[in-house]
């Protein structure tokens, strides 16, 4: 049975791209503990003024600034098709049906279609299509 290995410390003062790795997770941390501390103060600030509002907004004065607090509700249908086929047959008419038909592009297709059929993409799709690079991303596993 072999022993595990020893986790050997990553040596940043030779290695820049192992020093950039501990800025980042350092940088991570800190936005993490900033953004717990901005969710503590706004919780404060609802409280202190008083916010009790389910939607709506309310405006105060505080040590010289403007704060406006504003409260949503986020509405989400798992089944939208079967909310719209249970309000059809409700007998409601089409403005009691609170759902829409999105088209949209699908993303998935057109990278398939761009890599795979590069007349039709650029003699149709890439007139229609904008393609750009996403943020990058970079996570670390600590």
């Amino acid at each position: 049975m072999a022993l595990p290995q020893p986790v050997v410390p990553i040596q940043t003062d030779t290695d820049p791209l192992a020093q950039a790795v501990q800025d980042f997770i350092a940088a991570k941390r800190d936005e993490d503990a900033a953004k717990r501390r901005r969710i503590e103060a706004e919780e404060r600030i609802a409280a202190l003024a008083h916010f009790n509002k389910e939607e709506g907004s309310q405006t105060i004065e505080a040590g010289g600034y403007k704060v406006t607090l504003t409260a949503r509700l986020n509405y989400d249908c798992e089944d939208p098709k079967g909310l719209a086929e249970a309000c059809a047959a409700a007998g409601v008419g089409p403005s009691m049906i609170p759902v829409k038909i999105k088209t949209e592009l699908d993303a998935t297709g057109a990278k398939w279609l761009r890599a795979n059929e590069p007349e039709f993409w650029a003699s149709v799709l890439s007139k229609f299509i904008t393609v750009k690079p996403a943020k990058l991303s970079v996570s670390v596993k600590v």
